[in-house]
């Protein structure tokens, strides 16, 4: 009601069956629901945890970041004018980023099965700033063990409040 901007969820309704609809069912007799270039990729493995909605987090900041879905290349998008995409490797545990060398264009499900599977990452422009680039690196991380919490993510440099240029005693 007063205009501030909210992100929730990203997964955590999966567990919620009275509030889902039908979308896939995993083998433990439950139910997936989400957007699938968003989606973690151990739901491909009938497996969700918290650290899902930290890589929908991460997803969901660089597009917000840069304006272009991920996983575009492969989709056949665009890249936005205003950052190169580039083979980002500032996290020394970061995954190779997704290419589309053959040009094909892939369906949401194909890219999803691609990074489940093949475990291609998006591309992270790294003109976006060091500690934004780590931040998204800590967040899109195949394995969700290597995921950083949320209590973690919260004390990052990105997060944490800086003060105005024009007057450092104003944050």
């Amino acid at each position: 009601a007063d205009g501030t901007p909210k992100l929730s969820d990203f997964g955590s309704a999966m567990k919620l069956k009275s509030v889902l609809t039908t979308a896939a069912t995993t083998a433990g007799g439950g139910t997936l629901a989400g957007t699938l270039l968003y989606m973690p990729p151990e739901c491909a493995k009938s497996k969700w945890t918290k650290a899902g909605d930290i890589w929908s987090l991460g997803l969901t900041f660089l597009f917000m970041l840069t304006a272009v879905a991920p996983f575009s290349e492969l989709s056949g998008a665009t890249s936005s004018p205003s950052h190169e995409s580039t083979n980002s490797t500032s996290h020394e545990d970061r995954e190779e980023p997704c290419s589309n060398s053959g040009g094909k264009k892939l369906s949401p499900i194909n890219i999803y099965w691609k990074c489940a599977v093949d475990k291609i990452l998006p591309r992270i422009p790294d003109d976006l700033g060091d500690h934004v680039v780590q931040f998204l690196n800590f967040c899109i991380q195949h394995d969700p063990e290597k995921r950083c919490s949320a209590d973690d993510l919260l004390r990052h440099p990105f997060l944490l409040p800086r003060p105005d240029p024009l007057n450092p005693t104003v944050f």
